[in-house]
């Protein structure tokens, strides 16, 4: 389970990485396009991150712990809305966020191991390629 899960996350680092090279290399409305993109894709992940911490929660969390697996989408949604190098913010601290329930849920035996170290690794990528995408934001 943790090679298969190892292979998928980090495949799913390359969508952030397409659009931020896109970002820098690209001239006219194309940065602008990648960084959309980027948004969009980093709102689905987050989206995804919530229901991880939902069936987490359903099998040893509490009502909180169920409550708290929905904010990662109502983050998601207002980075989308907000857009820009603002939506990339917010987004940024959604990934954050979500990095410290995992966290949490990391050191009262509720994940296993090497899901913490996955997402230490996928979380610094996707929160670097958010920040160089705010850095350069058109």
């Amino acid at each position: 389970m943790a090679k298969a899960g190892w292979i998928l996350s980090l495949m799913g680092i390359l969508p952030f990485a397409a659009a931020l090279a896109a970002m820098l290399v690209l001239d006219g409305a194309a940065p602008l396009a990648a960084q959309g993109v980027m948004l969009v894709y980093g709102a689905i992940i987050l989206t995804f991150l919530g229901g991880i911490h939902w069936g987490v929660a359903m099998r040893q969390g509490t009502a909180a712990d169920l409550v708290g697996s929905v904010v990662p989408s109502f983050v998601a949604f207002a980075a989308i809305y907000t857009a820009g190098s603002t939506g990339l913010l917010i987004l940024g601290a959604g990934f954050l966020a979500v990095l410290s329930t995992d966290w949490r849920y990391h050191t009262a035996g509720m994940t296993e191991n090497w899901f913490w170290l996955l997402r230490r690794v996928v979380s610094a990528s996707v929160l670097i390629s958010l920040t160089i995408a705010y850095a350069v934001s058109p």
